[in-house]
């Protein structure tokens, strides 16, 4: 904290401050992974993109990730809620027990439809309810793994 009570215009101050080192990817996301309407299970290339985060993680201690669980906004508020917490579930056990990344390292959390990445109003023909699936739907299910330090 600086006060600049009783201080004239004009008038200069100098104080040093300590500043604590970022790295790059801290609250940045390494990967995404993509799910199929209504479904939670990984495939080959949701692991491989597991893989990766645990590579990571298992090679920097002072690193940990949040699996953040995402739904389209077709369905219910608390179906979506539910699918989502159930996607960064698949992505959490995944990485603790096939990948033996230290529990410590790994927080999951569902949000359900909050937070699109897509919006879909950008899309004429893009259904609210149902099939077909839209771009922006595809985009929007999703489970991002994010770095924090």
């Amino acid at each position: 904290e600086i006060d600049t009570r009783g201080l004239e215009d004009g008038a200069v101050i100098t104080k040093d401050i300590k500043l604590k080192k970022k790295d790059l990817y801290d609250g940045k996301v390494l990967e995404y992974v993509y799910f199929d309407y209504m479904k939670y299970n990984l495939d080959k290339e949701d692991k491989a993109k597991l893989d990766s985060v645990a590579v990571f993680l298992n090679s920097r201690e002072d690193f940990i990730v949040r699996l953040e669980g995402h739904t389209d906004q077709r369905g219910e508020l608390d179906y979506n809620q539910k699918l989502s917490e159930e996607r960064a579930l698949a992505a959490y056990d995944y990485l603790l027990k096939k990948k033996s990344v230290p529990a410590h390292k790994i927080l999951h959390v569902g949000f359900g439809e909050t937070r699109p990445v897509e919006d879909c109003s950008k899309y004429k023909e893009c259904p609210t309810t149902g099939q077909p699936d839209c771009p922006c739907h595809e985009k929007n299910r999703r489970t991002e793994c994010v770095l924090f330090q």
